[in-house]
Order: structure tokens, then sequence, then C-alpha cells
């Protein structure tokens, strides 16, 4: 049999219909309709602390994408006594999806108790579509909107619900310059803007379409020496000449584009200032006179993206062998292609399942046994850089299978003594990240009387850096600077008083030995953010 039904699994109406070709699969389309009416019952009343999404595919006959054209964040608030109304829309800035007040329930919470009504739907218009202007959404969305209000409005046939537009959209300097399918990530795009002030250089961005709250990597590229961009003039605002599927834009085709060390994104710079608690390490990986077939210190970095973070490490530690672990094969084929990652000699990128690689590694550093990826001692650095796709989670990164009380404890076994064990945290729940937090610090705190920090570098973005360092006995807290002298305080249960002004000497002599001219990254500015929970 063939069936089409013009709804989609929300029970919608859409101009594409669903083709049906099974008792079975028209079974289930149903059940998903009753699904969704049920959970519009659930959404009559107004309940504390509500945060859940909905997605609606609309229009699909334009474009080849398994991705939803909608995302409808749905946000109560229960706690305001001056309401003006039951429910408002908000469209979410195009191109400020990841910023903090727009991707996270307290972001999207202080908007709603700020406009004063008791829901706040917001809009995400999702990549890779196209909008062309605001009203021409708003009709297409009203009956949706109106079957997720509160039954008061509903009720109350002369209150409308308001379309609200917060802030501007920077979309328009955003061009698409690549887009794929990925058969472990799902669709992605490659994104390039110019760089205000700057004619040389180019922002590039990858952005995995079933997580479009993050921003995989952001990376900038610089032209090679002697090079200049040309580019297509456009109501005095750089354009593409380039399109989809192609490795330019706003370039000639025979310039050649490097990466620029000195603009990473924050959480990789935290990442990067954990080095600071381990000198030896430093200076170790930053000597010239060492011998690089006989490398020191490993670390391990589960994660590759577009391949930032290990290439700025290659620079800033050239004489640490990298294994990065990355369960996508076809990563390392667009970091190449568009974020100018390469590898030096001593360093290597894995094609596995990360939980695989460390329980390898642990097995080869525990027991003595054959080499794994040229492993078999503790290492110096581990770092965790994955994510979940599943957004329904409290935390999205890492995964879940990483951050469980086995993998944690292997972790903290396959470190050397005062190794470093650092995790890229994305906790759209605070609990959940106490509780993390509270499991790391058992660990490394309880044996070897190691240490736990944790750095926020930006109110406006949902990432934190978790840093475990292992068999260091003193306890030392640091707090925000003032007058951008770095002035700390030290608690009065702190004993070594002298080690929390040495970080600071020792991140001067590190950028030194690296050449780094200035501070690049302001890794002495964030210094200051780093705090040690209690």
């Amino acid at each position: 049999i063939t069936i089409s039904l013009f709804t989609d699994t929300f029970g919608s109406t859409t101009d594409e219909p669903i083709i049906i070709t099974s008792i079975s699969s028209c079974l289930e389309t149903i059940n998903n309709i009753q699904t969704f009416n049920q959970r519009k019952f659930n959404l009559s009343t107004i309940k504390s602390n509500r945060y859940e999404y909905y997605d609606f595919y609309i229009d699909k006959s334009s474009i080849t994408t398994t991705i939803p054209k909608y995302r409808i964040f749905v946000i109560d608030n229960t706690e305001a006594i001056d309401y003006i109304g039951s429910c408002a829309a908000l469209f979410v800035p195009i191109g400020r999806e990841t910023e903090y007040q727009f991707s996270t329930f307290q972001g999207l919470y202080n908007i709603c108790q700020i406009s004063k009504y008791k829901r706040l739907l917001a809009i995400r218009l999702n990549k890779p579509y196209s909008f062309t202007s605001y009203d021409i959404l708003q009709k297409e969305l009203d009956s949706i909107i109106l079957s997720l209000a509160p039954s008061s409005l509903i009720n109350e046939h002369s209150e409308k619900i308001p379309y609200m537009i917060l802030g501007n959209s920077n979309d328009n300097l955003w061009e698409c310059i690549d887009r794929g399918v990925s058969t472990q990530s799902g669709e992605y795009i490659v994104e390039e803007a110019p760089v205000e002030g700057n004619d040389n250089a180019v922002l590039r961005r990858l952005i995995f379409l079933q997580n479009q709250n993050l921003i995989q990597t952001e990376v900038k590229m610089t032209l090679s020496t002697n090079q200049t961009i040309s580019k297509k003039k456009n109501n005095s605002k750089s354009k593409s000449k380039t399109k989809t599927n192609t490795t330019n834009a706003s370039l000639n085709v025979d310039m050649e584009l490097d990466f620029d060390y000195t603009y990473i994104d924050e959480h990789h710079i935290s990442a990067l200032l954990s080095f600071i608690l381990n000198n030896d390490l430093i200076t170790s990986c930053c000597n010239k006179n060492s011998n690089a077939n006989n490398t020191l210190f490993t670390g391990l970095i589960i994660g590759l993206g577009g391949g930032a973070f290990p290439m700025c490490l290659q620079r800033y530690l050239p004489k640490l062998q990298l294994v990065i672990c990355e369960i996508d094969d076809q990563l390392e084929a667009i970091a190449k292609k568009h974020f100018g990652f390469k590898l030096n000699k001593i360093s290597r990128v894995v094609i596995d399942d990360g939980i695989n690689v460390i329980n390898q590694i642990y097995s080869s550093v525990t027991s003595n046994e054959s080499k794994v990826y040229d492993i078999n001692k503790p290492l110096a650095y581990i770092f965790i850089d994955a994510d979940s796709k599943d957004l329904s989670l409290g935390i999205t990164a890492p995964p879940a299978a990483f951050i469980t009380l086995d993998i944690l404890n292997k972790l903290h076994e396959m470190l050397l003594p005062n190794g470093l064990l650092v995790l890229n945290v994305v906790a759209r729940d605070n609990r959940l990240f106490d509780v993390l937090l509270n499991d790391i610090k058992n660990i490394f705190k309880s044996l070897n009387r190691g240490r736990v920090f944790s750095i926020k570098p930006s109110e406006e973005i949902v990432n934190r850096t978790i840093i475990a360092v292992k068999g260091i006995p003193e306890d030392i807290t640091i707090f925000k600077s003032t007058n951008n002298k770095n002035q700390k305080k030290i608690a009065s249960n702190l004993t070594n008083k002298r080690e929390i002004f040495e970080w600071e000497s020792n991140l001067e002599s590190w950028l030194k030995a690296t050449s780094q001219v200035s501070d690049p990254l302001k890794l002495l500015e964030l210094l200051s953010q780093v705090s040690d929970p209690l």
C-alpha cells in the first residue's frame, strides 16, 4: 500500500507529504502524532523549571537534509508576579545561536523573566535553511506557536502571542564554503567570514547540524607572506566568491592560508593554560636541545574537531608527543582541507572510539604489555574534548561514557605523577556539573593528594574547563585580578604561597621559550580565572 499524509510527525500540516508504504510505518506515524498531542496536553499548564524543545520539519521540498527547519525551546516562568501576558515567541538571532543567553536554560529563562511572560517559545532557525523575512516566518509558524501555548492563552481569545527579536543577527557575515555528510556525525557545514579590520585573514568554523548550539571549531586563517586577499565588494561588505562544496571563500584559488596561532576557542585556551601546573612538562617539551626521537612526555587528546588545539600545542609544546583520537574518520580530511591541520613527525591521529583507545592504553600502561600507539608508559597529559549530539542530556560534553567512575579512575591511573587530566565540559544543568566535579575531586584528591581546578573563561559561553592534577600536595586558590595586575588572594589555610607567584613567572618563561613576542592568547589574563573549588 501507499499512503500520503500531509502532516509531519507532530501533526502539523506540511506542503510535502509523508509517504507511507507499510502498515507498520503508518501505525508508527500515528503513534508519533498521538505522542505529540499528549505533549501538547502536558504543555497546557505552566510548569516550574520547564525546559523542553521540539523539532519541526516544514517545507523540505527545497533542500535535501535530515535537519529540522525549526527547533523551538519551551521555557516557563513561575516566579514573577507582574505578568504582562501568557506567552511570547522569540526569534533567536541568526548567527548567535551558540551564545550563552540563547543556548542555555538559564540564559533563556532570564529573557523570559525580563519579558514578563509566563512562557517563552524560543525559535531557532536551523542551518542549512535560508530565511527571507520574519513576517513570512511568522505566518508559517503561527499555528505551531499556538499549539505550544498554555491553555490560559488559548482560552482567552483576545490575547495574541507577540514575536520578539533581540539584538542583531550576524549570519550575513558568514557564508557556507563547504557542506557534507559524515557517517558518524551527520550533516556538517564549514562557514567563513571576514575579519574586521584585517584584509589578510578570515574566520572559519565547523558546525555539525545535529548540534547547532555548539561551534565545533572556529579558527582564524591568515594568508601566507606577501599575499593579499581579493574580495568581492557588495554593499561595502566582503562576500565569498566561492559556492558551497568548494575550498575557498573571499580568496583567489591560488592563495595559501596558514593556521593563525593567535586565535583559538576560549575553552581551548583554558586547556592550554593547564600546562602551567606542570612546569617540568613545559621545560622538557620546549627545550630545543632535547632529542625529538626520544620524547619524554606523551599527551592523549580525545576529539580532533578541526584540529585547532593540536596545532596550537605543537607551537607551544613542540616536543610533546600527541596521540589524537577521533571517532569520525572524515574529520581529519576536513581539518586538513579547511583549517590548516597538519601534524609533526612525533604525533599521530588514531581513528577509533575514545573509550576503546583509553582501555587499550590503560592496559598497556598498567600491565607493561606491548606498546599501543607507541605508548607503554604513563601519560603526562589527557584532554577529553568530545561531545554528545543528544541535547536532551544535562551534560553534552564530555559524553556520559567518558565520565563514569570506572573511566575516571582509569584516566587517573594512566597519568604520571603531576600529570594533567583536562575536560572540556558543557553542562546546561549546574547540578550535574557539581556531581562531575565532586567525582573527579574524590578520585584525584583522595589518591596521591592531587588537586582539582576549574576555569570559566567567559560568561558568554557555556564551556567550563576542569583540570585535575595528579599528586601535588598544596592547595591554592586564585581569584579574579583587579587593576589588570593579576593580584591574588591566598586562602588562610594554604601552605605554599610561593608557587602561586611562580605560575606567572613560568608562563612568561614559556612564552619566551616559544618565541611569542607578546601573549597573543591572553594566557596571563585568563590565569586570574582559575579557581580551586572547595
